[in-house]
């Protein structure tokens, strides 16, 4: 049974032009046809040539020496032609993090980290002079560089500081797979200064002392299953 597109393309024409369609195979079963040394052509071009049949169809392309003895209708179809190679070796476990992005994006996203991290500390020394303790006096314990390049490396990764370490090993341990679909189970979430805020000014008489407390920590860690 012969099929294809260009033969439904033929049966549609049947139909519309009202005319009865046989099909047959190149009589000398040289398919497309090559031309001769004494300049006539084999197979379905050959058939055209001699006029045994009136059209011919196939995946025919134009060319220059088959327009001398044929004439052909506009094309109707593209092909893209390529280069095999084989697989690549799978990647090594170790760029699961980094391979989703490219090598820019990793400069500006390492270089806006330690910009943002050192600003972070400033604000946190600014802070730790400026706003007082429960005491009304400076905090004896001043904020450590550690804690901060752990707390914004937390913010860029999404998780709290006490699971960064666990969630970076569990990022690496799934291989290549995007880093968007590994579902990071956040064990704690960080209650925010202006949240603390918000609830403390909810209430009808507010304590000065306990608001100047809350305002002058760095975080709060509530318990959250996510």
């Amino acid at each position: 049974m012969v099929a294809g597109i260009e033969i439904r393309l033929l049966h549609i024409l049947a139909e519309a032009l009202n005319f009865h369609l046989t099909i047959m195979n190149p009589s000398d079963g040289r398919k497309w046809g090559q031309p001769m040394e004494n300049g006539t052509w084999t197979g379905m071009t050959g058939d055209l040539t001699r006029r045994k049949a009136h059209m011919a169809v196939a995946n025919y392309f134009i060319h220059i020496h088959i327009l001398e003895v044929v004439d052909m209708t506009v094309a109707y179809d593209m092909e893209f032609g390529c280069f095999i190679t084989p697989l690549p070796e799978p990647l090594p476990q170790w760029v699961a993090l980094i391979y989703p992005f490219s090598l820019p994006v990793w400069l500006v996203t390492l270089l806006l980290l330690g910009v943002g991290t050192v600003l972070l500390h400033i604000t946190s020394l600014l802070s730790h002079h400026i706003i007082p303790s429960q005491d009304n006096t400076a905090s004896a314990s001043s904020p450590s560089l550690t804690h901060n390049v752990f707390y914004a490396t937390g913010i860029f990764f999404g998780v709290g500081m006490p699971w960064l370490i666990q969630d970076l090993l569990r990022i690496n341990k799934h291989g290549a797979k995007s880093t968007s679909d590994i579902n990071l189970n956040k064990r704690y979430e960080v209650l925010r200064v202006g949240n603390a805020d918000r609830l403390i000014r909810k209430r009808k008489d507010p304590n000065e002392n306990e608001f100047k407390f809350v305002a002058s920590l760095e975080e709060v860690y509530v318990t959250s299953q996510i």
